[in-house]
């Protein structure tokens, strides 16, 4: 299940990137992410 792993990780990383660019744009802190 190696595969599945590395595109959830890929979705993670844009959904974080994504999630901080819209705090960013309101002024809000960026959410801090337990670094696995």
């Amino acid at each position: 299940q190696l595969s599945y792993l590395i595109v959830d990780l890929i979705i993670w990383w844009g959904m974080r990137g994504f999630i901080n660019d819209f705090r960013k744009k309101l002024n809000v802190p960026p959410i801090a992410y337990p670094s696995t």
